[in-house]
């Protein structure tokens, strides 16, 4: 039957099996030469897997540290708070995989001393991710307790506040991946790694004033405020090895578009009885917005709209 017990024996067989199928086709010849083969692959890795411990380690204090200030009269709200949880990493899991692109690409270009191209990847990446997450912030953000109530059940209705925390922190999540896989691929995944150990400090102790001020709220703002002060930390870090961060002009695009979606939609909102309007028409304005800046150029928008005919002197070699 299902059970945890059961679930990790077939994550422990599957790992099994995935590494017999990794393993290379010659054996080594004698111990000494497979340590030597194996030596620089642990230096490497050792300092990766660390900060990805970490990190496991900090998203867990969070539920951990509520458990255990809560009182078990409120044990409903580490229900609310994990429901909400749930649907905020939706988004940001999907976005976060363009660490597995950036991550080769970052090391290849640094590999061939092509720094401006590292610094071309990492500020695309930014972009992209900031176009992307800003109009489900939007939704999100407008529709929590909506969301709450349709995905669960009304037992669930007063999540909203905690869900738009959430997803405020999981955007920034998404800048904190990219730091971290850029970080990784220049070399300095030792740096990362120390500078999240220290910061776990600052943090379990914003973590146990928070939630004991403010219940699953708490834990929310504390997230959110976690991956800001790591993005702070990694921010600098990427910024003093490449030297960028987003374009300044798409940076500027991006806020212009992001501040008319919300303000089209603080003024549809007067519209009652369609719910969505404000939403649609907030996302109209955002894509618009973006497509007047240049920001996503015609050849993007062609890929999407079929009909929009781009000459064939304006798409990029």
């Amino acid at each position: 039957g299902l059970s945890v017990k059961n679930a990790l024996l077939v994550n422990v067989a599957a790992t099994v099996v995935g590494l017999a199928c990794l393993l290379p086709g010659e054996r080594p010849r004698s111990r000494g030469h497979w340590l030597e083969q194996v030596k620089p692959l642990v230096s490497a890795a050792t300092p990766m897997g660390s900060y990805y411990f970490v990190l496991g380690l900090r998203d867990s204090l969070v539920l951990w540290t509520l458990q255990i200030i809560s009182p078990v009269s409120a044990w409903s709200m580490i229900g609310v708070f994990v429901a909400a949880s749930n649907i905020a990493r939706v988004p940001s899991m999907v976005l976060t995989t363009m660490t597995t692109v950036i991550l080769p690409s970052v090391s290849r270009a640094v590999a061939v001393n092509d720094e401006p191209l590292a610094r071309r990847y990492i500020s695309q990446a930014l972009r992209f991710g900031f176009i992307v997450y800003l109009p489900v912030c939007l939704v999100v953000m407008t529709q929590a307790d909506r969301m709450m109530q349709w995905i669960y059940s009304k037992d669930f209705s007063g999540g909203g506040v905690i869900l738009t925390l959430l997803i405020a922190g999981e955007g920034l999540r998404v800048a904190h991946a990219i730091f971290g896989a850029a970080l990784n691929a220049a070399g300095e995944a030792r740096k990362a790694a120390i500078m999240t150990v220290v910061s776990l400090v600052p943090v379990a102790a914003m973590l146990i004033f928070l939630i004991h001020m403010w219940g699953g709220t708490g834990a929310a703002l504390s997230s959110a405020l976690t991956v800001l002060m790591s993005n702070v930390i990694l921010g600098t870090l990427v910024w003093k090895r490449f030297g960028t961060f987003m374009n300044k002009r798409s940076a500027y695009n991006i806020g212009v578009a992001g501040c008319l979606m919300f303000l089209v939609f603080a003024l549809l909102s007067n519209f009652e009885g369609f719910f969505f309007l404000p939403c649609a028409g907030g996302l109209v304005a955002y894509f618009a917005s973006l497509v007047v800046s240049n920001e996503i150029p015609r050849q993007d928008v062609a890929v999407v709209v079929p009909w929009i005919r781009v000459k064939p002197y304006e798409v990029s070699g």
